[in-house]
Parts: structure tokens; sequence; C-alpha cells
């Protein structure tokens, strides 16, 4: 959505009295607070303003939020306002510090890897960040093409890894990159070794199968040319 910035996960309805959990998109929720006009994205992309009548922190990465026109649960089960993204205007957001950054800006930046000396190895590319139960993951893909993989000339390997400091020690906005740890490294390199491997045995396989098939269609030559030497035989 252009203009607009993805602020937070809607988790579902609390309680009966209409509140509903979110998990935000940033480790500081507390600029929610300041928050009146929304956007509300449904899961099939559909778009609705709301209009934030309270909003409370009650976990690091857990909002209650009430929004006006609903005052029940069975309000925002009624509207389907139980799934779904909020976003708000990038007008109405505060100020990021240095080393803040929103979870969507990661996607497009490139993953590196430390060689030491400050100097830095591109390994692949953030190509999308995923969410799932309170879990923040970025889906990576490798910079160099697999052969055999998704194709004769090869693809590249996506793989899903956990975004945390344990794997992600530091994004630097500038250089647009995100540092991966060794245990990250280590990681990507299994699994593109394990795509290769992969992708070999399908090769394999693919010419046993051809051979096979070869070897069929030439008994079935040799067959027929044979019966039909032997109806061309004088009796």
């Amino acid at each position: 959505m252009d203009g607009y910035r993805h602020i937070a996960t809607i988790l579902g309805p609390v309680g009966l009295r209409g509140d509903v959990k979110l998990r935000p998109n940033n480790e500081s929720p507390n600029w929610l607070g300041s928050l009146q006009d929304v956007c509300w994205r449904t899961p099939d992309g559909e778009t609705h303003s709301l209009t934030v009548a309270s909003m409370s922190e009650k976990k690091s990465n857990e909002v209650w939020v009430r929004f006006k026109g609903y005052s029940d649960r069975t309000s925002l089960e009624n509207a389907g306002l139980v799934k779904g993204q909020l976003w708000v205007a990038e007008s109405g957001m505060p100020p990021l510090g240095g080393d803040e950054f929103y979870m969507d800006q990661l996607p497009g930046m490139a993953v590196v890897t430390d060689l030491g000396d400050g100097d830095v190895k591109t390994i692949a590319t953030v190509s999308e960040w995923l969410s799932s139960s309170g879990t923040d993951f970025l889906e990576l893909e490798t910079v160099q093409d697999v052969e055999g993989v998704q194709g004769e000339k090869g693809s590249s390997v996506k793989v899903v890894i956990p975004f945390s400091d344990v794997f992600f020690p530091s994004v630097n906005k500038e250089l647009n990159h995100i540092m991966v740890s060794a245990t990250a490294r280590q990681f990507l390199e299994d699994s593109v070794n394990d795509a290769r491997e992969i992708a070999e045995k399908k090769a394999q396989k693919k010419e046993a199968r051809k051979k096979i098939s070869q070897q069929r269609r030439s008994k079935r030559r040799e067959k027929n040319k044979n019966k039909n030497n032997t109806e061309q035989m004088p009796s």
C-alpha cells in the first residue's frame, strides 16, 4: 500500500468487551497509543478505515485496542475484524531512531556474512518477511542459482529463518544489508547443499528413466524387425 506502513497484525478478539489483540511490528509499541485513524487490511486484501478508541500495551509484543463502533466481541466477529493487518499513513508515523527500522523495510536487503577487516560478502537477499504465531521470519533467497533446482538451468534456493539476534545480529539501513551469524550462514549453506543433492538425485532418476525408455524402444524395434524378417522369409 503506497504511502502506508504496516504497523501491526491482528491476532483476534479478546474477551467480550470489544478488545482486539495486536502484535506490533515494533519492539517499542508505546507510540501506537497516539494513533487515531488506521487502515484495516483484511486477509482478502480489502481495506477499511478504523478509528482507535483506546489502546493499552499488555506485553512487549502484545497490544489490546478498541475501535469506535465496535462495542463487543459479537460486533467484531460480525464485521470479520478478527484477522488481518493494521496500516497507517507514513505521514502519521513517528521518526525512527538511528538503529530502528520497520520489518517491512527488510525485504530487498542484502544478506551478508562478515569476512573480517570490514569486508562482507553477499550470500542472499531477503525475499519476504513472514509472521506467524507471534514470531517473525525472514525468507532468504540465495544469490547464486543451484543447477538442477526447479529447472535445468538452475534456480535460487529459498530458506526461512526466524528473525532474532541469534541469526541476524545487526541491520544496517544505510548500507541496505543484514548481517547473518555463523549459525544462519551454516544453515543456509546446508540448505543449498541439500537442494543440490536433491536436484542431483532427481537428475539421476530422470537419466535412469530415460535409459529404460530407450532400452524398451530398442527392444520393440528389434522385435518388430525380427517379425518383419520372419514374414518375408519364403515358405
